[in-house]
């Protein structure tokens, strides 16, 4: 009978002390909105950059928040683009000009430079680090990855992939 009333003294106070710490992690998080526009989507953070993409101008285009100054960039023109990622200070994206073929863009936060990655009909682009991977729908649904530093594309998977995420040394 001591046994039970301890276990369940020491769970009962396990409990309380998850309740309270729980509380007050959610405690400490604010909301704090970063567009007006009900048409932002797709949304990607990096340190103190905010990439979406939003049909506020017709088309949809790639913005990026800087937190700490609280200023937005338009980042792209006229042709439709989809699917931000952001990593340090480059921003991926796809882009659909209306015509085939569908382009992976490379946006530079640093030197505001715009650089085509691939062209092909691909999509949904991941950034880490030196390396960029999409969704290949020409080539069997595969996924490609892409070394910055070498400027090479390699075929990954032809699985019928779709959507790659990128960390580190992982794709999935």
């Amino acid at each position: 009978m001591k046994t039970n009333k301890k276990l369940f003294l020491a769970s009962a106070t396990l409990i309380l002390f998850l309740i309270l710490v729980s509380s007050t992690a959610s405690a400490s998080i604010a909301e704090t909105r970063i567009t007006t526009h009900g048409t932002a989507s797709n949304p990607d953070i990096y340190g103190n950059n905010i990439v979406w993409q939003d049909t506020r101008n017709g088309n949809s285009a790639i913005y990026a928040l800087d937190l700490s100054t609280k200023k937005e960039t338009h980042i792209t023109d006229k042709s439709n683009q989809y699917n931000p990622d952001i990593y340090g200070k480059k921003i991926v994206w796809d882009e659909d000009n209306g015509q085939f073929p569908r382009e992976i863009y490379m946006y530079d936060l640093s030197n505001h430079k715009k650089t085509l990655i691939s062209s092909a009909l691909i999509q949904n682009p991941a950034i880490y680090g030196n390396w960029i991977v999409w969704e290949n729908d020409i080539q069997d649904e595969r996924v490609d990855i892409y070394d910055l530093s070498t400027h090479q594309v390699k075929e990954i998977s032809r699985s019928f992939t779709w959507n790659p995420a990128i960390y580190g040394n992982k794709i999935v």
